[in-house]
């Protein structure tokens, strides 16, 4: 009975370990990729937004622009086989997926206009949505339905893009 408690309790204290040093790296994360993207996207503004509980090892920011908005979340995995595992279900389990290769190891675009992208870099995880409100434009009313669906792709396209090579820069940084 003792050598079970022991076994527990040094399982569960690996357990909480693990957990604590993957919060210090997303943490180190966020700091980087805010600081980054701050100086290299002047005008976009930052929140991060607590995961909801049970949400250990998630980094979720908000970067807003006029009229635009970009969330990316951040999981870290155990090890880069993790998460590529964890792709790999994704790609299975997500029907609609499409590769994507603008930026990680391997990647999916998915969801309405492909505007969700999830990929990996190591053992990290990363999604990246973006939303384009482009009728609120200044320039919205003298365009068609067409030319203002056609932005809003463009403007989706541009901005995961833009975002997912950033935060490749900031995970390959040291």
């Amino acid at each position: 009975m003792k050598r079970l408690l022991w076994t527990v309790t040094c399982a569960l204290m690996l357990l909480f370990a693990y957990t604590a040093n993957a919060q210090n790296d997303l943490d180190r994360l966020d700091d980087k990729l805010r600081k980054h993207l701050e100086k290299k996207m002047p005008g976009w503004s930052y929140s991060r937004v607590e995961p909801m509980q049970g949400g250990a090892g998630v980094l979720i920011q908000v970067w807003s622009s006029k009229n635009r908005k970009v969330r990316i979340v951040a999981i870290q995995k155990g090890s880069a086989a993790d998460a590529k595992e964890s792709m790999n279900n994704f790609a299975r389990n997500v029907r609609e997926a499409q590769p994507w290769v603008e930026a990680g190891d391997e990647g999916y675009a998915w969801g309405y206009d492909l505007r969700q992208t999830h990929f990996r870099r190591g053992k990290i995880i990363f999604d990246i949505e973006v939303g384009a409100d482009v009728n609120l434009d200044d320039d919205a009313r003298s365009l068609s339905g067409a030319e203002r669906q056609s932005r809003e792709k463009a403007e989706i396209k541009r901005w995961t893009k833009e975002f997912a090579n950033h935060v490749v820069d900031v995970a390959d940084a040291p």
